[in-house]
């Protein structure tokens, strides 16, 4: 204690006893103690203590609450990137593998036609008798240059049929998961009521494999930021190519000739657009996979978050989501 500081004065009580259950007090400082005792006040001494003890316990309370809805809020948004990307990923490459397998069953058809007409005496539009009898001298080179025409060709007409048949079996879980993944969440943002496949099935006859799906979804009065949507065109464009393949190669076996350049031209360009579907397709799903990749920085509850809540900041995000994504994954508005 340092000498500037005084020690509070004693206070002297004597009591004294007169009786059997009689006492006397005596001291000095009874009118002193009698004041101090008349300053107690209930609501300094009991009210306010107890009036911050509730307030620390709200504010632990609301904090505790913050950070575990802090915490949920961030692993639901890192899922909901996380499904987007994993539905685009599989979508883009099962369309991909699609459209690669036919590209190659053309060739494939192809030499299936020349062989034919040169097992028949024949020679095709533009083909040689005798293809690979120029390329190597001696008869054994010749035999294995056929034989590796052969299989390569055996494995084209394999790899086609087998993508075919996996697209057909895994079509309805993809396009599941791109509705579900891709566009469900960004509509409930906008929002906007999700359009059902059946609304785009009664208008299937009217599709146009030579224009881009989300053309023909606003000509068909539909959203066009739907991915399923636009998964479902090509869909429908897939199944006419395998159609038009299947009565190629029907014609072909029965020996007539699907070499000619206009066959040709026909199957490069339903396969030239099939990729400009894919490629409008894939720009859209990517733009959305970074839109909700963006969500999770505005997933944090903070005073910033709850602006943005109130002033329906999310709801504005994927409106201009849409415009944007609209802009830059139309061919027009790109440069060449």
């Amino acid at each position: 204690m340092s000498a500037e500081e005084k020690p509070p004065p004693d206070v002297l009580i004597s009591i004294e006893k007169t009786g059997p259950e009689e006492y006397r007090i005596h001291s000095d400082q009874l009118e002193h103690i009698g004041k101090k005792l008349r300053g107690f006040s209930v609501f300094n001494s009991i009210i306010l203590p107890l009036m911050v003890s509730i307030v620390t316990i709200v504010l632990t309370t609301l904090l505790q609450y913050i950070s575990w809805s802090n915490s949920i809020s961030l692993q639901e948004t890192t899922d909901i990137a996380k499904n987007a990307k994993s539905a685009y990923e599989r979508a883009s490459v099962a369309i991909r593998q699609g459209i690669h397998s036919a590209v190659l069953f053309v060739p494939m058809l192809q030499d299936l036609a020349r062989s034919e007409q040169k097992s028949n005496g024949t020679k095709g539009h533009g083909a040689s008798a005798a293809p690979l009898t120029k390329i190597a001298e001696s008869p054994k080179a010749q035999v294995s240059l056929h034989q590796l025409v052969r299989d390569l060709n055996k494995d084209r007409f394999e790899s086609y049929y087998k993508q075919r048949k996996s697209w057909s079996e895994n079509y309805d879980q993809l396009l599941t998961e791109v509705a579900y993944a891709l566009d469900r969440p960004i509509l409930g943002h906008a929002p906007i009521t999700p359009q059902g496949i059946k609304r785009l099935s009664s208008r299937i006859d009217d599709v146009n494999c030579s224009d881009l799906p989300v053309d023909q979804l606003k000509r068909f009065k539909l959203n066009s930021d739907s991915l399923k949507l636009q998964l479902a065109i090509i869909q429908e464009c897939f199944k006419r190519l395998h159609q038009l393949l299947d009565h190629a190669l029907e014609k072909t076996l029965s020996g007539n000739d699907l070499t000619r350049d206009q066959d040709k031209a026909n199957f490069n360009r339903r396969l030239g657009i099939l990729g400009s579907m894919a490629n409008q397709f894939h720009c859209y799903a990517l733009q959305r996979v970074d839109y909700y990749k963006r969500q999770k920085r505005r997933s944090i509850l903070s005073p910033r978050s709850v602006w943005n809540w109130l002033a329906e900041h999310r709801k504005n995000a994927a409106v201009d989501h849409f415009k944007h994504t609209s802009e830059w994954c139309n061919p027009n508005n790109q440069s060449t």
